[in-house]
């Protein structure tokens, strides 16, 4: 999978109690580990567990950990992106509605390319680096 780590230990932080105003994440990239602007999906990585990072805790079982998501362009190393309670999360819908107590936090942005095809559309897209093992594959063609 091709994405840039942007925070990769682990940070703790308490969700915010009703009565207080809604909680807010700004995620930015180290200009160390950022050259050029970059275009993806941008991942923001909730753990109420400590075992290991919260990306490899994400699934689709039970136990799963929370995972809130939004598209940048062109993000780079002298801006913020900010999650609210506006973001779409899975399982827990909102940031607004997480329960009080401890968690871990990463944000991962996995990168897009860009695509000019022959229909004249333009797409964005992960690449696939074969990390898709046994996934069933085809074949395409991009001018």
């Amino acid at each position: 999978m091709k994405y840039l780590t942007i925070l990769a230990m682990a940070i703790c932080c308490y969700a915010c109690q009703p009565s207080q105003p809604s909680i807010t994440f700004d995620v930015s990239i180290d200009a160390e580990l950022n050259e050029s602007a970059k275009d993806g999906r941008l991942l923001l990585l909730l753990s109420t567990d400590d075992s290991a990072e919260p990306r490899f805790q994400i699934n689709d079982g039970p136990n799963t950990q929370i995972v809130y998501g939004q598209n940048v362009e062109g993000m780079s190393s002298d801006q913020s992106v900010s999650f609210d309670g506006s973001q779409f999360g899975y399982p827990v819908q909102s940031l607004d509605d997480l329960k009080p107590g401890e968690y871990w936090v990463q944000a991962l942005l996995h990168t897009y390319e860009t695509f000019n095809l022959s229909s004249g559309h333009t797409v964005k897209l992960p690449m696939d680096n074969g990390e898709r093992l046994g996934s069933a594959g085809g074949t395409g063609h991009v001018s």
